[in-house]
């Protein structure tokens, strides 16, 4: 089974020096990879490692221990993850399975494509997004990526049950009007879609017809 997440706890214990660097680095080469949480932080140096304060539930670790709790909601097919600061991240469980479009039923997912606008393609090209889970998500820290590793980066919040539309405005990543392959990753790096296509026509949008199931 693979990991959607791991939190670390004890983050500064003088004992241990945890978490290690080492076992930080290997979470990254796990598939997916998983999203990892701190409670604490680590000051002790190495081979102390953190992930980015974002992801710490008490960067500071000069007051109480901070905690950190998770709630799986299945209808929604998504995690939320809340810090006693007051912090909440929501995100959806991935999908594990090949071909086309790799989004589950439940999170936030690549809805269509605009490879070749009328227009300026630097400008006018747009992706658009759509939040089939229950819950608003915060995008923020959220990138769009071609093949090439060309990105835009996207803001704002997606509504539950809502789409919303994307465009260029002159950033780096082109939507590659002979085909291409437009990844979609959190603000953790977690990879939450994938939309391919072939080809396309002048105005017209690369849709998904059909989502597939969950793995």
């Amino acid at each position: 089974m693979t990991p959607h997440v791991i939190i670390v706890s004890n983050g500064n214990n003088v004992q241990y020096h945890h978490p290690r660097q080492s076992t930080l680095t290997s979470f990254t080469q796990l598939p997916g990879p998983p999203t990892v949480f701190q409670t604490n932080k680590c000051l002790r140096g190495p081979p102390c490692g953190n992930v980015v304060d974002a992801f710490i539930a008490d960067p500071q670790t000069t007051d109480q221990d901070g905690t950190i709790l998770l709630t799986a909601d299945s209808a929604a097919h998504s995690y939320t993850v809340a810090f006693d600061s007051g912090v909440i991240r929501t995100f959806q469980f991935r999908n594990t399975s090949g071909g086309g479009n790799t989004g589950g039923t439940g999170g936030v997912v690549i809805e269509s494509l605009l490879p070749n606008p009328a227009g300026d393609d630097a400008q006018l090209e747009e992706v658009t997004l759509k939040n089939k889970g229950t819950a608003l998500v915060s995008l923020a820290g959220w990138t769009l990526k071609d093949r090439s590793n060309l990105a835009w980066q996207l803001s704002g919040n997606i509504g539950a049950g809502q789409s919303k539309t994307f465009r260029r405005n002159g950033m780096a990543m082109t939507l590659n009007n002979n085909g291409d392959e437009i990844t979609l990753f959190d603000a953790g790096l977690a990879e939450r879609d994938r939309f391919s296509y072939m080809s396309s026509t002048e105005g017209k949008r690369s849709l998904i017809e059909a989502p597939l199931k969950e793995a």
